[in-house]
C-alpha cells in the first residue's frame, strides 16, 4: 500500500512525495508529561496531492520497458503500465486502447496476442507482497482496489462480489538472448491492473465539488487526474467531469450540472483567472451563474485563481472574491483551531467544559443537566448540546439542551429535554451531529446506530439500518453526506466501513457501503475525518491513516501504546493544505485521560479550576489543575 502523503505525514519531492515517518517519540505515562518545549501542534504539509497541480514537466515520465534488469522490476514497471490511459484526458475515447496497448509492451508476442483485458475496466491493486520466486518467476500477492474509470474516479467494488483479480498472481520471465530484453509470458487474466504506488506516483488526487441536493455546501468528490496533463488540459478536463456528474458514491446525494450545459474549448489560465468558456441552450439565471462559479472555483483551484464564466464567449460571472470559501462546510472546521474562539471540549468532573476561555459565551454549558456527563457533542452555530448523562450505575441517557429563538425557555434559559431511546438502550456512545438535516444527530447505542432529532416535539430515537451488522464508532463527515464507522459483523470481524448518508429520509438511510482496509490492525476504537476524503482510525496501539477510497494507507504505532491504549480519536478536519489538530484519549481503568497530538509528542490536556470558596481553614486558596476526558472539537456546520 503506498504511503499516504498527509496528517501524520511529512511531503517529500515533487515528483514522487512519499511519507517520512511521523515519529511520536515521547513516552507518555498515564500520569501525564510536560508540554513539549518546542513542539508544534500536529498539522500536516500539503494534502495528498488534494488541488495541489503539479507541472507536467516535473512529472516523471511513464515507465519504459527497455532495459529492465530484473523479473522483480519487470513487473513493477507493468503495474505502472496503465497509467499512459490518461496523459491526455482530451483523448478520452481511446483510454482504455491505449494503455492495453502500452502494457502489451512489456509482454512477449505470443503473450500479447493471447491477452484479452476486460473492456474499458483499469482494475487498481494493492501490492500487499512481492516475492521472486527465481530468476524467471515472480509470485504478487495483491488485493483489488476498486475501478478507476474515464473520468478519474475509483468505483469500489460492490461488498461480497467476487475479486476481477486473484489474490495471487503468477508471472513468467521470458529472457532472451543476449542483448534481448525481459518481458512477461502471460498477464492478470482478464484484467487491465493499476498500482496504487502508480497511482500515487504518475496521477494527483483532487476534488471536484457537487451541491448538495439542498444547494447548502458543497460535497467533495474525490479523482485522479494524470500529473503530466498541462494547465489547460487540467482545468477541461475538471469542468467535464462536472458536467459528466458525480461518482457513484454521491450521486444520490447531490444536484447534476444542467443537461444542455457543455464546455466549448480549453479555459484560458492567465493573470491568475481562469476562464471558462460554456455554451448552454438553456440561459441560466444569475443565482446559478454564482452557484457554479463557486462550485468550479473550489473544483478548480481554491486557494489560487479567480474563475470567469462565459457563456458562448460573453463573459457573464467573475467570481474573484473570498466569499466561495465558506459554502466548503469542511473549510469552516478550520476556525476550530482558533483557541480564542471555541478551542479544545471535554469532560471535567462529569461536566462538558472548554479548555481555552472563547469570545462566545455558551449558556448550554452553564444549564443544571451539564452533569453526570461522558460524552457530548456541542453545535455552537445552533447553540445546542448533546449530553450521555450517567444517570444511574446501569443506566445513560441523551439530553439536549438548547439556546436560541427555538430552545430558550420562558425565564431566557436553555430548554433541556431528554430523547427517548428504547428501554433496552442503557449504554451509548458520542452523538455526532449531522449537518443540513435541521438539527439531528446520530448516536452509537448498544451496537445499535440510532437517528435522534434535537427536537422537544420529535425526540424519539429512530433505528438507523446496519445491515446486520453492530457499531462501536461514527464520525460524520463535515458536508453532512458521509459517514465513517467501526462495525463489527454479525460472527465476524471488526470492519471500517464509509457511506453515504441521506438525512432527508426518516430515519436516515445509509448507502453505498464500502469497507476500508486498515490492514493487520483489531481492536479498533475510534474514527475521525482528517481531511475532506481522508480517515484516522484508532486502535488500542496504533492510530492508521486511510483514504476513503482505499487507495492510500499509513500505520503510524507509537512505542508506548501497549501501555497506554487509545480509547478515542478527534481530529479539526480540513479541505486541503493539511489538516487540523488531533487529539486522542488513552488509558486504563480510572486513569483514562486525553492528549493533544503534536509533531513528536504527546501533552495531556488539563484545565485550572478556580480555588475552592472555602478553603481549608489557615490554608491558602490554590488552584486545581484536572485532566480532560473525552476530549472533541466543536461541531460547526450549520443547517
Amino acid at each position: 500500500m503506498s504511503s499516504l502523503r498527509g496528517p501524520l505525514s511529512r511531503t517529500g519531492g515533487t515528483a514522487r512525495r512519499r511519507l517520512v515517518g511521523l515519529v511520536l517519540a515521547a513516552a507518555v505515562g498515564l500520569a501525564g508529561c510536560g508540554v513539549p518545549g518546542k513542539s508544534e501542534p500536529r498539522t500536516a504539509g500539503t494534502a495528498p496531492g488534494v488541488n495541489d497541480p503539479r507541472p507536467g514537466s516535473n512529472n516523471p515520465e511513464l515507465p519504459s520497458a527497455i532495459g529492465i534488469p530484473d523479473a522483480g522490476e519487470l513487473v513493477d514497471r507493468f503495474f505502472k503500465a496503465a497509467a499512459a490511459g490518461d496523459v491526455d484526458p482530451t483523448l478520452r475515447d481511446q483510454r482504455f486502447d491505449t494503455a492495453v496497448r502500452y502494457a502489451k509492451d512489456f509482454l512477449t508476442p505470443a503473450a500479447a496476442q493471447e491477452w484479452k483485458p476486460t473492456v474499458g475496466q483499469v482494475v487498481v491493486i494493492d501490492v500487499t507482497q512481492k516475492r521472486v520466486v527465481s530468476a524467471d518467476e515472480v509470485d504478487v500477492d495483491v488485493r483489488a482496489v476498486g475501478l478507476l474509470n474515464e473520468w478519474g474516479a475509483i468505483e469500489a467494488l460492490a461488498e461480497g462480489s467476487p475479486s476481477p483479480v486473484p489474490q495471487t498472481l503468477k508471472f513468467q520471465v521470458e529472457r532472451p538472448a543476449a542483448g534481448g530484453e525481459l518481458r512477461l509470458r502471460n498477464a492478470p487474466p482478464g484484467a487491465l491492473v493499476l498500482s496504487t504506488t502508480a497511482l500515487n506516483e504518475f496521477y494527483e488526487a483532487r476534488s471536484v465539488y457537487f451541491w448538495d441536493s439542498n444547494g447548502r455546501y458543497l460535497v467533495p468528490d474525490r479523482r485522479y487526474l494524470n500529473g503530466q496533463v498541462n494547465s489547460q488540459k487540467r482545468a477541461r478536463a475538471v469542468v467535464e467531469r462536472l458536467i459528466d456528474g458525480p461518482s457513484k458514491m454521491i450521486d444520490d446525494v447531490v444536484a447534476r450540472l444542467p443537461d444542455s450545459l457543455t464546455i466549448t474549448s480549453n479555459p484560458v489560465v492567465e493573470n491568475s483567472r481562469i476562464t471558462v468558456n460554456l455554451s448552454a441552450p438553456t440561459p441560466l439565471e444569475q443565482e446559478k451563474l454564482e452557484r457554479l462559479a463557486r462550485q468550479l472555483r473550489w473544483s478548480l483551484s481554491p486557494t489560487q485563481e479567480a474563475v470567469e464564466i462565459q457563456i458562448d464567449s460573453r463573459t457573464r460571472h467573475v467570481e474573484d472574491g473570498s466569499g466561495y470559501l465558506a459554502y466548503n462546510p469542511t473549510y469552516r472546521f478550520q476556525e476550530a483551531d482558533n483557541q480564542a474562539k471555541f478551542g479544545i471540549f471535554g469532560m471535567v468532573n462529569g461536566k462538558v467544559t472548554r479548555t481555552a476561555s472563547g469570545d462566545r459565551p455558551m449558556p448550554v454549558l452553564n444549564d443544571e443537566h451539564n452533569s453526570n456527563v461522558v460524552a457530548a457533542a456541542v453545535n455552537v452555530e445552533r447553540r445546542t448540546a448533546a449530553l450521555v448523562r450517567q444517570v444511574a450505575s446501569n443506566r445513560q441517557e441523551l439530553w439536549f439542551v438548547r439556546e436560541g429563538p427555538e430552545g430558550v425557555g420562558a425565564a431566557g434559559t436553555p430548554n433541556a429535554f431528554r430523547a427517548e431511546f428504547p428501554a433496552d438502550v442503557t449504554s451509548m456512545g458520542r452523538p455526532v451531529y449531522l449537518p443540513g438535516s435541521n438539527g439531528r444527530f446520530l448516536v452509537p447505542a448498544q451496537g445499535r446506530l440510532f437517528d435522534v432529532t434535537s427536537d422537544v416535539n420529535n425526540s424519539a430515537a429512530r433505528t438507523v439500518d446496519l445491515l446486520g451488522r453492530t457499531i462501536k464508532a461514527i464520525s460524520v463527515a463535515p458536508d453532512g453526506r458521509r459517514v465513517a464507522m467501526i462495525v463489527v459483523d454479525p460472527n465476524g470481524p471488526e470492519r471500517v466501513v464509509v457511506a453515504t448518508v441521506n438525512p432527508e429520509s426518516s430515519p436516515v438511510s445509509l448507502t453505498d457501503r464500502r469497507t476500508l482496509d486498515v490492514g493487520d490492525v483489531t481492536d479498533l476504537r475510534g474514527v475521525a475525518w482528517v481531511l475532506e476524503h481522508q480517515l484516522v482510525v484508532a486502535a488500542a496501539g496504533s492510530l492508521t491513516e486511510v483514504t476513503i477510497d482505499n487507495s492510500e494507507r499509513n500505520k503510524v504505532t507509537k512505542p508506548d501504546f501497549g501501555l497506554f491504549p487509545v480509547t478515542a480519536v478527534a481530529v479539526v478536519p480540513r479541505p486541503t493544505g493539511g489538516a487540523g489538530t488531533m487529539v486522542v484519549e488513552g488509558g486504563t481503568g480510572g486513569n483514562v485521560q486525553s492528549y493533544r497530538v503534536y509533531t513528536e509528542s504527546l501533552a495531556p490536556i488539563t484545565v485550572t479550576l478556580s480555588p475552592s470558596a472555602n478553603p481549608t481553614p489557615g490554608a491558602s486558596p490554590a488552584p486545581t489543575t484536572m485532566p480532560v476526558r473525552g476530549a472533541f472539537y466543536v461541531d460547526l456546520a450549520a443547517d
